[in-house]
């Protein structure tokens, strides 16, 4: 058993000197809020093999500014039904400076003319057969866009009505979130890039970037900084100005008491530590 580990250790050592993390620090500075150089002593913490650390750099996904408005531009060119439509309205879902402000603020730049902008705090009535579009970053377990629906229905009397057809925009979305908003709220759901579980959660069987026993590991260290099971995607995505909920907790989980493997209690230093004024779902 011994001399497996060091022939692992060993091995380890060759692949870092070959793979150094810091060949990554280009790719994780496209996120705003990653502290430059801190990926080395983000690694110092796993107790993963270097293959496996190396791996999850890699797929990491981070949706840069630019890159929003593409796939915002494209989704309005392939929905006319909706974005084209004579009384289109588009609002944040959400309250101010939060992600989905931010969101909007793309939707301006990225967006034809004939989309209409409006705070909908400040519009008693819509036109009959309007489409209401609320647009927004990521549908994660779908649970904080099912609350504001809510909200939303119980704050304005009347906001809709039966011939109004609402939509949900998020530049990306869990299978498993989408199917939640659409039938517990009755919105129409809009996302531009599907997080398919074969190819973005990474706990799921049928994904097989990692192996199960990889899996388990990233699970448990998850699971010790405090993940709960109702919002495990088993996510790797980021965006430049925030990382959300439903990515691994310890990619964004900052300065979190914790107790390692041996029961020392420690504080974890996260790769993508989230912005709170724009947290996502």
């Amino acid at each position: 058993m011994k001399s497996n580990k060091v022939v692992e250790k060993i091995s380890d050592c060759i692949f870092d000197l070959l793979n150094p993390v810091s060949r990554f620090e280009d790719k994780l500075r496209e996120a705003d809020w990653y502290p430059r150089k801190s990926v080395t002593s983000w690694k110092k913490q796993l107790s993963f093999r270097s293959r496996t650390t190396n791996k999850i750099l890699e797929q990491i996904k981070i949706f840069t500014a630019p890159e929003i408005q593409d796939l915002i531009k494209m989704t309005v060119s392939d929905r006319p039904e909706i974005f084209a439509y004579e009384h289109c309205f588009i609002m944040r879902l959400g309250e101010p400076g939060k992600s989905g402000e931010l969101i909007m603020y793309h939707f301006r730049r990225a967006s034809n003319t004939i989309t209409k902008f409006e705070n909908f705090w400040e519009i008693p009535n819509f036109p009959s057969e309007s489409r209401i579009v609320f647009v927004d970053d990521i549908i994660g377990s779908g649970n904080q866009s099912m609350e504001f629906v809510d909200h939303l229905k119980n704050r304005v009397s009347g906001f809709f009505n039966s011939s109004h057809q609402p939509y949900l925009f998020t530049i990306c979305g869990t299978p498993t979130g989408i199917a939640n908003v659409t039938e517990q709220t009755g919105f129409g759901v809009v996302c531009a890039v599907t997080l398919d579980d074969s190819r973005f959660n990474f706990y799921h069987e049928s994904n097989a970037i990692f192996s199960s026993e990889e899996k388990e590991q990233m699970r448990q260290l998850n699971t010790r900084l405090g993940e709960h099971a109702f919002f495990a995607q088993g996510l790797l995505v980021a965006f430049y100005f925030t990382t959300p909920d439903n990515t691994m907790r310890f990619i964004w989980d900052d300065k979190r008491q914790y107790d390692d493997e041996h029961g020392k209690r420690r504080s974890w230093v996260a790769l993508l530590p989230k912005n709170i004024e724009a947290s996502a779902k």
